[in-house]
């Protein structure tokens, strides 16, 4: 949350009043900053491997339903990126939406 102090700060500084003001936290950056502080294990062989490779990984999050209906567009997108950096590891972590039928995995690429 120090990060966001700064901002905090500089509204203060242009005069809002401190009582307009609210620090809030944006929890999957959070997550990320604080999984990444840990010598941590993967028990899923694939970011393991990832991990291991000591290469820079570009994390995709995707997770709203809002996002559902452009699974394959997202998809080409993701596909560029790994043309555009194929030294780094594409991560997207999913889970699964019991609600849904289907697969709303992007594909890999056309």
């Amino acid at each position: 949350m120090e990060r966001r102090v700064p901002s905090r700060q500089n509204l203060l500084d242009e005069d809002f009043p401190a009582a307009d003001i609210a620090i809030t936290g944006n929890t999957v950056i959070d997550a990320l900053l604080h999984t990444v502080s840990l010598d941590a294990r993967y028990a899923d062989p694939a970011p393991q491997a990832a991990a291991d490779a000591d290469r820079d990984i570009i994390l995709v999050t995707t997770h709203r339903r809002e996002n559902l209906h452009a699974m394959a567009a997202i998809g080409r997108g993701l596909h560029r990126l790994a043309t555009f950096f194929p030294r780094h590891h594409l991560c997207r972590p999913a889970a699964p939406q019991p609600r849904r039928t289907g697969n709303h995995h992007p594909p890999r690429g056309e």
